[in-house]
């Protein structure tokens, strides 16, 4: 009776997991993870679709600083905005594509900005006297393929 208590002590006291917890808790995080990957995958989807619309806001706000300022310009001019550094370009020559967003955008011409830049094309509109007027001119905002002169 003695070696009996002896090795029941010796069993209670041992440390560890069975298989069958490990097993247990296995499954949970299964669970877990096939729950929240699609959570996950949506969210991310809407960070970068609100990132892409930041960056369209930006350049409006660009175009429309240049347009304000600007009274030179006499007819429609295109340029491209570089997210990196916050300006509008003439040419879209080694700017690096920033549009990540997979989905349909309304804001931006409706295309899909993935890979792409955003082209901006200022009209201004000219009064009687030749100078530009803010009045009814327009920015047109689009999605564009990049271009890079590496190779």
């Amino acid at each position: 009776m003695k070696n009996f208590k002896l090795n029941l002590k010796k069993k209670l006291n041992r440390k560890g997991f069975t298989l069958a917890e490990l097993l247990v808790v296995v499954a949970i995080l299964g669970i877990l993870v096939a729950i929240s990957v699609p959570l996950f995958s949506s969210r991310m989807e809407a960070a970068k679709k609100s990132t892409d619309e930041a960056n369209v806001r930006a350049a409006k706000a660009a175009a429309a600083a240049i347009l304000l300022s600007d009274t030179s310009i006499k007819e429609a001019k295109t340029y491209y905005y570089d997210a990196d550094k916050g300006t509008l370009e003439t040419s879209n020559t080694n700017i690096k594509a920033y549009g990540q967003s997979t989905t349909e955008d309304a804001s931006a011409g409706n295309s899909v900005p993935s890979g792409k830049i955003l082209k901006v094309t200022i009209t201004p509109s000219v009064a009687s006297s030749g100078s530009a007027t803010a009045d009814n001119s327009s920015i047109v905002m689009e999605w564009a393929p990049a271009r890079s002169t590496s190779g």
